[in-house]
């Protein structure tokens, strides 16, 4: 039970440092995007198809790796020259691309012209996606022309709708953002293709779908994080979630903005919550939600539309024993440094509203794009702490930033308690009969004795490094019983102290009657203390009346109604079985049941039954064999009634049998009295 306390006590210590920490999104660090290339080698093992594989090279290209291993140039060459599959030879021109391949106009002639001539024959957007998509990679191996562009983009242009959102195919019923943004990309690769049959309306009418696509975008959390959701639409065309959704949207734009020239109005604070919304999702999980995290983040660390830039307070929990300092910095997303002037508008304590510093302008060091808040050390704390800052970009029209960023910073440090004070109060008067300073210092524990007439007092101060006073999240104080028996209690703040009264006679029955040693043990915790508190104080011996009639004294921990622990086993009688007729009397009664059979069959015989009716040919003879087959399977069926089926089965399939044998049945009952009436006329 010890142990279990312990692990609830650290798991409630770790959720609220993850909920400190995951409210402020960092940019990509050196240590994450390690853990994130550990976890892209772990799966390189697992991957098949080209399209995995381009995922795999592109996120490592994003973090900064060449992995050559999953697939070289040749084996591209290969693809590209001979599959037939427009998807194939797009995943293997991005492979390509990724590994920077050179190939010979030669050798991928018969290519170009099978892209160029599946371009007449479709009209479906991602047939169309990847045509171009590989087209405009080999363009830039040697030239490329296409044979109708405006024709072409009219078959995509054709496909959307007038909120901005596209449609995958003529016929499908419903519209959505991601396809939106892969309509924009491979617009983007048609312009790269055949600028020239883009004219001044074709490119406005671009920008104005890249710009309304934002519009598209969902709240994620409090802090302006936004993302673009899936729609019934996307699943069946391969899926992938919001993440993929968003990482499409900011690819399709992003792709418009590198073909066109000008600025395609986006405004800045959806592009900010949208890197936001990626650094949330972090680098783990699927390699599928890693690649779309890693694109989508690769692309807006290099785009000519707006490049976020995140302000990130590393560590984002500050130990003041280690003696750590603040290190603030304004990034791209990927951690490229980007000149800025930093202003600490104000810090405040967290659940307050005074401000302890205000307007404080951070020194800063603008080769590495760091700035330095050392004068705040000094008044820190342990505790949570809002710091608001304000950000000016030296580099305007290219960056887009929170004008005003609050982060929430964790300031630990070691808490330290003086002493407990441990009494024994009398119920009545709450006079003091016995009281005792516990010093954690010594090793000398406690020994009380208190009767159900009387009240345990505990009381304590906690001291943060700043000799201040300090209210942990958590104080418990176990009394343990020689049987195991536990019981918890919360001490509560009482003005600057924590406290707990105990009144022993109104607890009798939680105690369970139980007289005699109680362990007792205090447990201190919070997430900013370093140093986490578990002391046994000593004992206190308890005279507790016995308990009313008809009253059980539960007297082990098992038995206790509010402890968890192992219940008594049940068993369970079953009834004997019934005894059976022996075996000679049941074999003489299972013949006795053949006898009508063979009577019957001895009638039939003396009857000269025969088989002159039958029909000899046409429908009368196939209703006349349906007919008797039916009359088979349904004795089969009592059969397996008698053998293995129970009632219910039985009835269900005895009504699907005798509505199949009602239709031939019918029939060739009718056959027979046609065939009898003329014999009847003549008689």
């Amino acid at each position: 039970m010890d142990s279990c306390r312990n692990g609830c006590l650290i798991l409630a210590l770790v959720a609220l440092l993850c909920l400190s920490v995951s409210a402020s999104p960092n940019v990509l660090s050196e240590a994450d995007k390690k853990f994130g290339t550990e976890l892209l080698i772990k799966s390189e093992g697992s991957v098949s198809t080209l399209e995995e594989k381009y995922q795999l090279l592109r996120s490592f290209q994003v973090l900064g790796i060449r992995r050559e291993e999953l697939i070289t140039c040749s084996e591209v060459e290969a693809v590209l020259m001979s599959s037939t599959s427009v998807k194939d030879l797009f995943y293997a021109s991005k492979c390509g691309e990724t590994l920077l391949c050179s190939f010979q106009e030669s050798a991928l002639k018969t290519t170009v012209s099978r892209l160029l001539s599946s371009l007449d024959n479709t009209e479906a957007l991602l047939d169309i996606h990847f045509s171009l998509g590989t087209l405009a990679f080999l363009k830039v191996q040697f030239p490329v022309a296409l044979n109708d562009p405006v024709s072409i983009f009219q078959k995509i242009k054709v496909l959307s709708a007038e909120d901005g959102s596209w449609k995958y195919n003529p016929d499908d019923a419903g519209t959505s953002a991601k396809a939106a943004g892969t309509a924009l990309e491979t617009m983007g690769d048609l312009i790269s293709l055949a600028g020239q049959a883009f004219d001044d309306a074709k490119i406005r009418y671009l920008k104005g779908v890249a710009s309304k696509l934002f519009e598209f975008l969902e709240k994620y959390a409090d802090d302006g994080t936004q993302f673009i959701d899936e729609r019934p639409l996307d699943g069946l065309y391969g899926g992938g979630g919001p993440l993929a959704a968003t990482s499409q949207v900011v690819k399709g734009v992003a792709v418009v903005a590198s073909h066109t020239s000008g600025h395609i109005e986006v405004p800045a604070e959806r592009v900010i919550s949208v890197a936001k919304f990626f650094l949330t999702a972090g680098i783990h999980g699927s390699l599928l939600d890693m690649f779309h995290v890693l694109d989508g983040l690769g692309v807006l660390d290099k785009n000519r539309f707006l490049v976020p830039v995140i302000l990130s307070v590393r560590p984002s929990v500050l130990s003041l024993s280690a003696k750590e300092v603040f290190k603030i910095s304004t990034t791209t997303v990927l951690g490229s440094p980007v000149s800025a002037t930093i202003t600490l508008r104000k810090a405040v304590r967290a659940n307050e509203k005074e401000p302890f510093l205000l307007n404080q302008v951070l020194e800063s060091d603008e080769t590495k794009g760091v700035h330095n808040l050392n004068d705040i050390l000094n008044k820190l704390d342990i505790g949570s702490y809002d710091l608001t800052f304000k950000v000016k970009i030296l580099e305007e029209g290219r960056y887009a930033t929170e004008p005003i960023t609050i982060r929430r910073v964790l300031v630990t440090g070691v808490a330290s308690i003086p002493e407990v004070e441990v009494g024994v109060l009398d119920s009545d008067t709450g006079s003091t009969d016995y009281v005792k300073r516990w010093n954690p210092m010594s090793k000398e524990v406690v020994s009380l004795y208190a009767t159900h007439l009387q009240k345990l007092y505990f009381g304590l101060d906690i001291l943060s490094p700043r000799q201040e006073q300090f209210i942990p999240h958590q104080a418990f104080l176990k009394l343990k019983h020689e049987t195991k028996v536990e019981h918890l209690f919360l001490l509560k703040p009482s003005g600057k102290k924590l406290e707990l009264s105990l009144n022993l006679l109104g607890l009798v029955e939680k105690l369970n009657y139980l007289s005699g040693i109680y362990t007792i043990d205090l447990i201190v915790g919070d997430v900013a203390m370093e140093n986490p508190v578990m002391w046994n104080l000593g004992t206190v011996e308890l005279d507790l009346p016995e308990p009313p009639e008809g009253k059980v004294k539960l007297t082990s921990q098992a038995e206790s109604p509010f402890k968890y622990g192992p219940r008594p086993e049940i068993t369970h009688m079953f009834r004997p079985a019934e005894k059976r007729a022996p075996p000679t009397l049941s074999n003489t009664f299972l013949a006795l049941t053949l006898v009508p059979l063979l009577g019957f069959l001895v009638g039939l015989k003396l009857l000269n039954t025969n088989m002159k009716n039958f029909p000899s040919s046409g429908l009368p003879v196939l209703a006349a064999l349906l007919f008797h087959l039916g009359i088979g399977s349904i004795l089969g069926l009592y059969a397996l009634f008698w053998l293995k089926l129970n009632l219910f089965q039985t009835l269900k399939l005895l009504a699907l049998l005798g509505t199949v044998l009602t239709v031939p049945g019918y029939y060739i009952l009718s056959h027979l009295a046609d065939a009898s009436a003329p014999k009847v006329k003549s008689a």
